[in-house]
């Protein structure tokens, strides 16, 4: 099995060349026995060099049969080198490299015994005086440079199934904040429209039955529910373009003492912003339920961190103490569950909604 991605990154082309460095040891035997080669055995060496650096640059650059077939070339080539220079030595571990990289499970181990047994025989035929000098640094270099080409991939393999990671993450959180400004709307929507639908009606039928008196009012509670409405719009959409926890409380609080309701807020603690989007929510949903329904004076939002939960609690004054889950209270429970938290409902002294969420 290959390994589908080439070594070369294009974003960093020092670090696809920069190895050859170490592939100067190829020329130290012609520097130091330079009297020891004829002026062709240089020459025959130098191009070897040049060949194998294309066949390199090549390689870095190819996977699958291309890169099977470079790598061939290159072992070969190593192999044919040591006839002129024991120099060769220095090369076999750049195609360990290569190996270690692109060839996964049984397969790179295969190809690290080829290139050892190739370096022997390269050895055993054209270096038996030099065997020892050799075949150390071409063994131990080429086994050493093949792991670290297993590393390099494992490491690319791991960067790349972060990337992946993140972009679930990113794709689920976007279709998660859909979902979330979908419920939004149809929480803020679905009971004024039901209203302002059944009243029209109602009008309707007042107007068919000569009661003009009775229509007119029906249609001025619509048309002030469609006032209602539009502003509660305007308020959500400013909330989704940046308000926060903070804007909220603060917009909630401007409302209630609007309504000769006092409000008190305490201290928010910093939250996780998908715990503090569904306190956004149910801050908004309990405020409009002490408006509508609780004839409170007094309305206060309280919020408790300890090593294991965060704790936010809304409560009332108000006299209205037979709760029942309609949308607004169905909306909050659905909020809590959905980030594995717990809605608990107190009445013995106003309205009491503490939720609750694990850290």
């Amino acid at each position: 099995m290959l390994y589908s991605y080439t070594i070369a990154q294009n974003q960093k082309p020092f670090w696809n060349w920069m190895p050859l460095i170490f592939s100067s040891f190829y020329f130290l035997p012609l520097i130091m026995a330079s009297d020891y080669f004829s002026s062709v055995q240089v020459a025959l060496a130098i191009v070897a060099y040049i060949v194998f650096v294309g066949l390199y640059g090549f390689a870095l650059r190819v996977k699958g049969s291309k890169l099977v077939a470079c790598v061939i070339a290159m072992l070969v080539l190593c192999i044919a080198a040591t006839a002129i220079t024991p120099g060769s030595q220095a090369l076999f571990g750049f195609i360990a490299f290569l190996c270690g990289f692109h060839f996964i499970g049984w397969q790179g181990k295969a190809a690290l015994v080829i290139i050892l047994l190739g370096a022997t025989l390269s050895g055993v035929v054209f270096a038996p005086a030099q065997l020892g000098y050799y075949l150390l640094p071409a063994v131990v270099v080429s086994i050493g440079i093949f792991f670290f080409g297993v590393f390099e991939r494992r490491e690319r393999q791991h960067a790349r199934a972060k990337a992946r990671s993140e972009q679930q993450i990113e794709h689920i959180g976007a279709v998660a904040e859909r979902e979330r400004i979908a419920r939004d709307l149809h929480d803020l929507l679905g009971h004024s429209l039901s209203s302002i639908a059944l009243k029209s009606e109602l009008a309707q039928k007042m107007l068919d039955a000569k009661e003009s008196e009775r229509a007119r009012v029906e249609i001025n509670e619509v048309s002030q529910l469609a006032r209602d409405l539009l502003s509660e719009v305007r308020q959500a959409v400013a909330g989704m373009k940046q308000m926060g926890l903070g804007g909220v409380l603060e917009t909630i609080t401007k409302n209630l003492q609007s309504q000769n309701i006092q409000c008190h807020v305490g201290p928010v603690p910093r939250l996780p912003s998908t715990i503090e989007s569904a306190l956004c929510f149910i801050c908004k949903e309990a405020a409009t339920n002490v408006i509508r329904h609780s004839k409170a004076t007094h309305f206060g939002v309280e919020f408790k961190e300890t090593d294991s939960y965060w704790q936010a609690s809304m409560f009332d004054n108000g006299k209205e103490t037979n709760v029942s889950f309609g949308n607004g209270l169905k909306g909050i429970q659905t909020r809590c569950e959905q980030l594995g938290g717990e809605l608990d409902i107190n009445t013995e002294q106003g309205v009491r909604l503490t939720c609750t969420f694990l850290k």
